[in-house]
């Protein structure tokens, strides 16, 4: 049998802005086919994470998008081209 959460273990917050997603940030409305954008990127798993979920949010939009690890300006990240 699962134990049961004790309410007074966890504080209640109130007010706080949920925090945005990197695919709410992307300019998804204004791609036309054949454009693409730069995402920058801390480190290689960062980059793994913008590509899927750059994949994600096309499947959604009913898009298609070629995403591509790149080092442009001394910065690496992730360039992402509207295909369809």
């Amino acid at each position: 049998m699962a134990a049961s959460i004790k309410p007074e273990l966890f504080k209640k917050d109130s007010g706080l802005p949920v925090p945005w997603r990197f695919t709410d940030r992307c300019p998804w409305d204004a791609l036309n086919v054949g454009d693409s954008f730069f995402v920058p990127c801390q480190d290689i798993a960062e980059q793994s994470n913008r590509q899927s979920s750059a994949q994600s949010a096309a499947r959604h939009r009913s898009i298609k998008l070629v995403t591509r690890r790149v080092k442009e300006g001394g910065k690496m990240g992730v360039r992402i081209w509207r295909i369809t």
